[in-house]
């Protein structure tokens, strides 16, 4: 919760700045568009790089995060209806409408799968479902219980380990972004990656397709893939956190897009995935 809460107040934060801007310009209704997406790039890295410091849905994605943190835990949730959540670790999973040829949905490196229980066969195999059909479960397998813990990563930092070699998204590839991945797939809170099957993960892949690499203004991409990806709302809250922290203050990143004043910022350099989002443009699009 402590990451998603951290998301949904810098998001809160970011638009009261906006707000801000528009208050502050003279002699027009609103400051330009461009304005404030540079504003945005500025202020709130994780949401640039994540969501393409989209000026336009920046109010659809703060109203999303507050809907995640109200509902993630709330049994009377809109559109959940009193269904039941079950976090279930197992190394074999199948989901019985793939068909005949059903892969194990835990095989090739997979962290987490998250699944309608009417729909896992060893749930269903024996024609008796031991939970409510109903219900959903997130079902954690093998290579969950090989990855770092977020809480083993801040113990590192209480306990003197220099932020540069902690505060690094590359290092934080941590069982609670897997979490958070996971719980945005709910139907209660953000139903993600509803629209197509296969999710975009990893910070890098995330940023990449937040805006359109090919058009010289990097039009964001967020209705078309940032707001209904996953791991983009994963690692922007990972993003967030870690920036935030006092204890990763002045860690920096050198490399294309850096900005021109020193700040805290978690993305790493020097391991060939350097920001794709820029801090300033020509135009808004």
């Amino acid at each position: 919760m402590a990451l998603i809460r951290s998301a949904t107040e810098s998001l809160d934060s970011l638009s009261q700045d906006m707000q801000a801007l528009d208050d502050a310009t003279p002699g027009v209704r609103k400051a330009s568009k461009l304005a404030k997406r540079k504003a945005i790039a500025l202020k709130h890295l994780a949401y640039t790089q994540m969501f393409g410091a989209d000026v336009d849905k920046l109010s659809l994605v703060t109203t999303r995060w507050h809907r995640l943190l109200d509902n993630v835990e709330n049994l009377n949730a809109q559109y959940r209806e009193g269904q039941l959540l079950y976090l279930t670790a197992s190394a074999r999973l199948h989901d019985l409408s793939a068909g005949n040829n059903r892969p194990n949905l835990c095989d090739g490196g997979t962290e987490a799968v998250t699944l309608g229980a009417m729909n896992l066969e060893e749930l269903n195999s024996a024609g008796i479902n031991p939970v409510p059909v109903e219900a959903f479960v997130i079902n954690f397998c093998p290579r969950f219980f090989e990855m770092t813990r977020m809480s083993h990563q801040l113990y590192l930092l209480d306990q003197g380990t220099p932020g540069a070699e902690i505060c690094r998204l590359d290092r934080l590839d941590v069982t609670a972004r897997v979490a958070l991945h996971e719980m945005t797939h709910l139907p209660w809170t953000l139903n993600s990656n509803l629209k197509k099957p296969i999710d975009t993960c990893g910070f890098f892949e995330c940023a990449q397709n937040s805006v359109k690499l090919t058009t010289k203004n990097q039009t964001p991409q967020t209705d078309d893939f940032s707001i209904s990806n996953a791991d983009s709302h994963a690692w922007m809250a990972i993003y967030n956190y870690f920036n935030s922290l006092d204890k990763c203050a002045g860690v920096q990143y050198r490399g294309p897009n850096e900005l021109e004043f020193d700040c805290t910022d978690a993305w790493p350099s020097g391991i060939g995935k350097d920001k794709p989002v820029r801090w300033t443009w020509e135009k808004y699009s």
